[in-house]
């Protein structure tokens, strides 16, 4: 999806939207305060559009009006969606409500932390989870937009892909690691739930770079160390990969790599060139250190979340020798970041690193 928003005048907002399918009617979506929200067809004429290829009429652009919205310049609330993935692209930034800054974090997590997306989406105009899920075009769309003064993104897209973008927006970058066998643990849980037939629907959301895990797990005995060690032993080529150290895949991979031992090293590269970095275990510390890096506390007594079910299985897949293999580069890399930590504590100091990187 593309997008743009040409102008705000007050009484008037220009833009247009062009959906990944040129076969669709480019429509929006217009919610005004607490009314319920309509769609508006985008239908305007827009040459230059269609002259870039990005779609085939150029009819993508849209007009809102008092005509559309009586009183239109004098109502705050007012946000548009894209009417067919339900994509915020805009919404009216009246003076003290939202935080002025732009934040990309980076959680390779399968399954969001809820409480601190909560948190943001109060704090931030627009709020996207799951970056991952959204094709290349659309999330590099996302964090260049323009008409954008409060944005907050967050998941596990490849910062290869997105590093570039993300400096040219001047955008916070952020990253929180977790304990390998706690976020196997979890993508395992998470999937398996999700296989169910009454959750089935939301897998979408999820499962976007592990699909072949979806089988896997569904079928995985999670209390039993025999039967989770023959799973391993019984994964196909493709679960492997899918299993495959995340944190390294993503902060040290270009797409489709398989991890190995180079990557380690640039993924610790990758993550000291970010504004933040931090442990999940530990969290309250983290958390300080990235309000300091926004400005203000937007993060307060919210948590990250871990359940009793997943720190038994993470318990099991200690004790898995094949899990171990495949976790080889993430260790590495979670072991080299708990020696940073260490040794800013010993120091005294949760400042800066040399390299500008905060890591706690």
């Amino acid at each position: 999806m593309f997008f743009h928003i040409d102008a705000d005048e007050g009484h008037r907002i220009i833009g247009w939207v062009a959906p990944d399918d040129p076969a669709q009617t480019p429509k929006i979506l217009v919610k005004v305060q607490d009314q319920e929200e309509f769609a508006l067809e985008a239908d305007i004429l827009r040459p230059e559009v269609r002259d870039l290829g990005l779609h085939p009429t150029g009819e993508v652009g849209f007009e809102i009006t008092n005509l559309i919205v009586p009183d239109l310049e004098n109502i705050d609330d007012v946000e548009l969606f894209d009417a067919v993935e339900r994509i915020p692209i805009y919404r009216r930034f009246p003076p003290g409500r939202f935080i002025e800054r732009k934040l990309f974090l980076f959680d390779c997590s399968v399954m969001p932390q809820r409480r601190i997306i909560n948190a943001a989406s109060r704090r931030f105009a627009l709020c996207y989870t799951a970056a991952e899920h959204y094709l290349p075009e659309t999330i590099h769309v996302l964090i260049n937009n323009k008409s954008a003064r409060s944005q907050f993104l967050a998941g596990r897209p490849n910062f290869s892909r997105v590093c570039q973008h993300l400096r040219s927006a001047e955008y916070l970058v952020a990253a929180m690691l977790r304990d390998p066998f706690t976020e196997m643990a979890e993508r395992l849980l998470v999937l398996k739930l999700l296989s169910r037939p009454n959750s089935s629907h939301l897998l979408k959301t999820f499962v976007t770079g592990v699909e072949p895990l979806v089988d896997f797990a569904r079928d995985l005995k999670i209390d039993e160390h025999r039967a989770v060690l023959s799973a391993f032993r019984n994964c196909t080529d493709a679960q492997r990969m899918a299993l495959a150290s995340p944190m390294v895949k993503t902060f040290g991979c270009n797409p489709e790599e398989a991890p190995d031992w180079p990557h380690v090293s640039r993924a610790l590269e990758n993550l000291a060139t970010m504004d933040v970095v931090g442990m999940e275990t530990s969290y309250p510390l983290f958390r300080s250190l990235l309000n300091e890096a926004v400005g203000t506390e937007f993060l307060r007594d919210e948590a990250s979340e871990t359940f009793s079910s997943v720190s038994s299985l993470a318990q099991i897949l200690a004790r898995v020798g094949l899990a171990a293999d495949l976790l080889e580069h993430d260790i590495a890399l979670y072991e080299a970041a708990q020696e940073s930590i260490l040794a800013a504590v010993e120091g005294g100091s949760e400042g800066p690193a040399p390299n500008g990187a905060q890591i706690i």
